[in-house]
């Protein structure tokens, strides 16, 4: 692929809501001057029938995009470029960035699987 031959930065976008949470995966593409973004992949879930916190449905959603970032890499073999991973959910970052071991296990499951694919950092 010729398209991502040069500077590719990939965003991966995390939301949820009351009735559903979903992310979706960007590339950004930048040749010279020129910036190019496309929406490469996404995947939304309704959110389950039993109640659910918000803060749980940002963390699934959270989980959601990691895993859509891993089928990305998986199915076109880029794994060595710039990611970002976004989520406006301060308390999903929180959780992901503290120590796994402190949540119940719903959680800890969750940011363990987050961890095992990306960093805090991303």
């Amino acid at each position: 692929m010729d398209w991502f031959s040069n500077s590719v930065n990939i965003h991966v976008f995390c939301d949820a809501s009351g009735r559903a949470y979903g992310s979706c995966l960007y590339a950004r593409h930048t040749v010279d001057n020129s910036t190019e973004v496309n929406l490469i992949c996404s995947r939304n879930k309704l959110a389950p029938v039993k109640k659910v916190t918000l803060p749980r449905l940002e963390l699934l959603a959270a989980l959601l995009g990691t895993r859509l970032l891993q089928y990305f890499c998986r199915e076109t073999n880029m794994h060595s470029y710039t990611v970002m991973l976004w989520s406006a959910s301060t308390v999903s970052l929180s959780l992901i960035k503290g120590d796994s071991n402190h949540w119940k296990t719903f959680v800890s499951n969750r940011t363990t699987e987050i961890l095992q694919y990306t960093t805090p950092a991303e």
